[in-house]
């Protein structure tokens, strides 16, 4: 059986995990969701980042090829200024390539690096072509321009991709808080619900028998020492109920010996009284006759239990009995 400490241990103790397992499940919940929106406005901004570096790379890589078909500039030395933005272009393409996180991102990103390889050659081949301008031209138009234009596109649908996951991540973190309020709300009416369980617990363990004893000694004092608790469990208040049941069986017991003693008593001193020739009779302070002996009772008509004032031919007796105790001279 369980003591009283093992009930409250376990009534207190089941709530504190409760509130214990609510509390770390939101600490969870919250660090969660801050590092996933950390996570997504992080990868997303540097995949734009690479995008917009790639942009600038290949808007440079154009600017050259345009200067030496419209002025007629070194192509030696513009092919040596290539390199570097082919490098910058590179290095954001090696990034985007391992950050690829948004849904289609991965079909963009294959696609710019074939269109990227197709471009690279096409622009250093033109850089490199020693023929007329009027073929230089052509050249320009119609290979370099439309492999420049796709990668541009292409560039700016990655960039797309992910700014619409950026402006998607309210979308997420508010799908993550109707998880948590969701989540939050099962473990608040578990903690209730094992509250009101506890209370009912604690009220029908423990109130309820203390209220029986309570009750118990209420009976005790109004004289009704028949009162007994009903023991039901075997913890501290089962004990209290079993030394209270021990207690007013202690004072039944001594309420009959005592009654037994004053009738034996009584019962002696009637007899003694009723041996005296002459009226004899015992009056309490509130003037109940409480004994007589044969003689007062035949020729006064005292009996016991009756008022005195109520006795007819004592009214003798009344009048003393009233001066004695005007003057305190009763005992």
């Amino acid at each position: 059986m369980f003591s009283l400490r093992h009930k409250l241990w376990f009534g207190f103790g089941g709530l504190l995990i409760v509130l214990l397992v609510v509390g770390i499940m939101g600490i969870v919940v919250v660090t969660r969701s801050g590092g996933a929106i950390q996570r997504v406005m992080r990868e997303n901004y540097d995949s734009i980042a690479a995008c917009q570096r790639m942009g600038v790379a290949l808007a440079q890589l154009d600017r050259q090829a345009l200067e030496t078909l419209l002025d007629g500039g070194e192509r030696q030395q513009a092919s040596g200024a290539a390199q570097g933005d082919i490098h910058e272009f590179e290095e954001a393409l090696k990034f985007q390539q391992g950050n690829v996180t948004v849904p289609g991102e991965q079909e963009a990103t294959d696609r710019l690096t074939s269109l990227w390889d197709k471009y690279r050659a096409l622009h250093a081949r033109f850089l490199s072509l020693n023929a007329p301008s009027e073929q230089r031209r052509k050249s320009y138009s119609t290979e370099l321009l439309p492999v420049f234009r796709a990668l541009q596109e292409t560039t700016q649908q990655i960039s797309d991709l992910n700014l619409g996951n950026i402006t998607s991540v309210d979308g997420q973190v508010r799908r993550l808080s109707e998880e948590t309020r969701s989540r939050m709300t099962g473990f608040l009416a578990f903690g209730v619900a094992a509250g009101v369980l506890f209370v009912i617990f604690v009220t029908g363990s423990i109130l309820g028998p203390v209220r029986a004893i309570t009750r118990a000694f209420g009976e005790i004092g109004h004289g009704n020492m028949e009162v007994v608790v009903e023991v039901k469990t075997q913890d501290e208040i089962g004990h209290l109920a079993e030394a209270f049941n021990s207690m007013t069986a202690g004072l039944r017991s001594f309420r009959r010996n005592n009654r037994a003693r004053i009738l034996r008593l009584e019962h002696t001193t009637q007899q003694a009284i009723d041996s005296i020739p002459s009226a004899v009779a015992v009056i309490s302070p509130e003037g109940r006759i409480e004994l007589a002996n044969r003689v007062a009772q035949a020729i006064f008509g005292i009996r016991p239990e009756l008022e005195l004032e109520d006795v007819a031919n004592a009214r003798w007796l009344w009048d003393l009995f009233r001066q004695a105790s005007e003057q305190g001279r009763l005992c």
